[in-house]
């Protein structure tokens, strides 16, 4: 009696599927200076492919890598370090998620995608105002009350702008300012000579930070320059 065996076929899956990443495109902001939670994000990638061809492993393929690391087997994206908004606003990484590997067409093959991961740098209060050196001359007969000269300075924060206080210290009264447009006004009649105070800028804000500035006015006679430009640049 002759018994006849079926042959039984095992089919192998070829590596042949790409990782593909779920919910993209990826964006997340992030607060800076903040270190009390450094996993920001994390990145998910599926293979359709069976066995070791269809688990995922993640890295940092392009970035700022002083800053992020991407953990392979989860995809978890972590800071190394504190953020600074005024240094980088943004940060983009590229991640590149990348199977176990597997045979295709009788070869070792190992399958990858990659995608960008937006990483949006919140501004945090941590900034003096920014000012300017001001100097001038002014007529000695100039009337009281008349605009003399105006403050400028902005939030040293560039994403936050709390508005600023206006005050003078070491003045003699000769001048007034005001603490919101940071005008400065002439309040007594003036000598010749050489008028120097500071002004003070301060952030209206839960967060007080300020900063000083110099601003020097000299008086001359009827036939002296009456017009004014600050000189200088910004201070921090």
């Amino acid at each position: 009696m002759k018994v006849q065996e079926d042959p039984t076929i095992f089919i192998t899956d070829a590596n042949d599927n790409s990782p593909v990443f779920q919910g993209i495109p990826y964006e997340v902001d992030v607060d800076e200076n903040d270190m009390t939670q450094t996993s920001i994000f994390r990145v998910t990638a599926t293979d359709a492919d069976q066995g070791i061809g269809g688990t995922v492993s993640y890295f940092l393929e392009a970035g700022d890598e002083t800053k992020f690391e991407v953990d392979r087997p989860t995809g978890i994206v972590n800071l190394k370090e504190e953020l600074d908004y005024e240094s980088s606003s943004v940060y983009q990484l590229r991640i590149r998620a990348q199977d176990g590997g597997g045979s295709l067409n009788g070869s070792q093959v190992f399958q990858s995608s990659t995608t960008v991961l937006i990483v949006n740098v919140v501004d945090g209060d941590d900034q003096p105002p920014l000012f300017l050196y001001f100097s001038i001359q002014v007529d000695k007969n100039t009337p009281l009350g008349t605009s003399i000269i105006t403050i400028n300075a902005r939030d040293g924060d560039y994403g936050i702008n709390n508005p600023i206080v206006y005050s003078a210290e070491g003045d003699d009264g000769t001048f007034s300012i005001d603490s919101t447009t940071g005008v400065i006004s002439l309040a007594k009649t003036l000598d010749i000579g050489v008028y120097s105070f500071d002004v003070q800028a301060r952030e209206n804000s839960s967060v007080t930070r300020s900063t000083n500035t110099s601003v020097r006015i000299t008086v001359v006679d009827v036939n002296g320059t009456s017009a004014g430009m600050p000189l200088g640049g910004l201070q921090d």
